[in-house]
């Protein structure tokens, strides 16, 4: 086997080189040693001394001098891979905002009674408008569906869900003109599927500390008592009730940018010590008060300027919530068709974007809410394009 003991004596002392200038010599050593008895006798002593030495160092660590430009090389590499990878990282797995969404979602034939006030389908024409430009993917989605009536005994009175059974009633407290069972059946729908949407969105948002768009919803003058203008049910505070065990003591804040003020959510504040409110409105009350709402009244007249630093001012007085409920209001456009609001859409949109950035890294639910126009969803797509660009 050893007919070449010179060319074997090479291969060791070889070896034994490769193993000082990569230092991984203990292994080598170690095999040697493990079958010394075959290796030729016409190895040098010096060579066995050198084995020898070797293998009783072999078991702790020999400093090999560095060279001083690999190492810097190394250095500089193994930095740009790490940067590399922890991009690579936060692109791949960070969270995304998801969309909530249902074909319910289109707006009930009694609602759009103005062809000029609203787009029935505006829930779709911005679900659509997202995934064509490639905004946000289908995964992205998660599909809200109608709940029976008896779901809103977490909140409302058997009094009132009675007189959400009934068709005249609920005519009455909406001002509708309901002339069959159709149209009756089609409303509620809507809104008990806008109101899943809702608590689908708080319970995502909650769970993965990010930000979830329910592309309905926003009913914020459904109060505890009866149902009004536009909105059947509360889906605010059915969300907040239904999450209980999600949000457990987590503080929350509402904050309600609707030209309208939220009357109807106003009246459940009692009933839920861990929720405080910000309402910045035109047509405001000056009775629904509470100790928990922060309420600014601010006239068509009014600035932006002006209105942005009102705006701040009540956010930064209220302590650091756990979850943000935003309802958007886009009824302050110049454009609405029923408000004939005071701002442009490119003021409209800064006010969005200051706003999710103050509360980047929260448990975030945006609702729509008011916006009245055959375009005025268009709004709402310019403003969560502009937010789910800047987060990719």
């Amino acid at each position: 086997m050893y007919q070449n003991n010179a060319l074997y004596t090479v291969k060791i002392e070889a070896g034994i080189s490769k193993s000082y200038s990569l230092g991984f010599r203990a292994k080598f050593i170690q095999e040697i040693m493990a079958n010394k008895e075959r290796i030729p006798g016409q190895i040098s002593e010096n060579l066995k001394y050198t084995i020898s030495k070797l293998y009783n160092k072999s078991r702790t660590p020999i400093p090999i001098k560095p060279n001083p430009n690999k190492t810097l090389l190394l250095s500089l590499t193994f930095g740009i891979f790490t940067s590399l990878g922890l991009i690579l990282h936060m692109h791949l797995f960070k969270k995304r905002p998801k969309f909530i969404y249902s074909i319910n979602y289109m707006i009930p034939s009694v609602l759009v009674f103005d062809a000029s006030l609203i787009h029935p389908l505006r829930a779709q024409k911005i679900k659509d408008s997202l995934l064509a430009e490639k905004i946000i993917k289908r995964k992205d989605i998660i599909e809200a569906h109608p709940i029976p009536l008896s779901e809103f005994r977490c909140i409302y009175s058997a009094k009132m869900i009675e007189s959400l059974k009934d068709m005249n009633s609920v005519s009455e407290q909406m001002n509708l003109y309901l002339t069959s069972e159709i149209d009756y059946l089609e409303l509620l729908e809507f809104y008990t599927t806008s109101c899943d949407g809702t608590y689908k969105a708080l319970q995502y948002a909650v769970q993965e500390r990010t930000l979830c768009f329910n592309l309905s919803g926003g009913f914020h003058h459904a109060s505890k008592t009866h149902s009004a203008r536009f909105c059947l049910l509360n889906d605010v505070f059915y969300a907040i009730k239904k999450a209980e065990k999600d949000i457990q003591d987590q503080s929350i804040l509402i904050i309600d940018t609707d030209y309208h003020q939220g009357d109807g959510n106003i009246s459940f504040l009692d009933e839920f010590p861990n929720v405080s409110m910000i309402s910045i409105d035109i047509q405001h009350d000056e009775q629904n008060s509470h100790a928990r709402l922060t309420s600014v009244a601010f006239q068509d007249s009014t600035s932006f300027a002006d209105y942005k630093s009102q705006l701040i001012s009540s956010i930064d007085k209220v302590k650091d919530p756990d979850i943000i409920i935003y309802l958007a209001g886009y009824d302050l456009f110049k454009e609405d068709s029923l408000t004939h609001g005071p701002f442009s859409e490119n003021e409209i949109l800064e006010r969005d974007a200051h706003i999710f950035s103050h509360f980047k890294g929260k448990a975030f639910v945006f609702l729509p809410a008011g916006g009245y126009g055959i375009n005025s969803w268009k709004l709402t797509l310019n403003s969560i394009k502009n937010y789910v660009k800047k987060i990719h």
